[in-house]
């Protein structure tokens, strides 16, 4: 599956991103075949969040990449955003320290996720397979579509096996 085609077709025009070892596979795929995607990495994931929602705002669709582990280190820029203010945002995170990891640091990062992503107002779900991305996708925009909430799209690690 090409996912660049996918974000595209589902009228992406923005990826903002932190970069992470699981996603570079993504990134760098999706870059090289479609150039009217614009690519903007980040320093931190708190600019990423900051920088998807001015966007988001301003009406071009984006996209917010980062692994998991991000999502807790912007906790203070999403709760902001989402809980005072309403700002929501379009996520597409790996889900790190799944059974299959293979760094050591990366183990406990999913301890918490669920309960960070509950806790902020966020909708999530898991896409465990690279052929449910398409219809997943397509329903994550429709609910952000609504303006009442941000999706996070949790990548498995049986995910990112299927694009090895």
């Amino acid at each position: 599956m090409d996912i660049s085609m996918v974000l595209k077709k589902e009228g992406i025009k923005k990826v903002v991103f932190m970069p992470d070892s699981l996603m570079v596979r993504i990134i760098n795929e999706t870059q090289l075949r479609h150039e009217d995607i614009d690519y903007i990495q980040t320093i931190n994931e708190s600019d990423a969040v900051s920088i998807c929602s001015g966007l988001n705002l301003s009406g071009e669709l984006s996209l917010c990449v980062m692994e998991n582990s991000g999502i807790r280190s912007a906790c203070d820029i999403i709760s902001r955003f989402e809980l005072s203010h309403g700002i929501h945002n379009l996520y597409l995170v790996s889900n790190r320290g799944e059974v299959g990891e293979e760094n050591w640091w990366g183990v406990c990062h999913n301890n918490v996720t669920e309960q960070i992503i509950e806790s902020t107002n966020m909708k999530a779900v898991t896409v465990k397979r690279i052929e449910e991305f398409e219809k997943v996708l397509h329903n994550a925009i429709k609910t952000f579509k609504t303006e009442q909430v941000s999706v996070v799209l949790l990548l498995s690690y049986s995910f990112f096996e299927d694009i090895t």
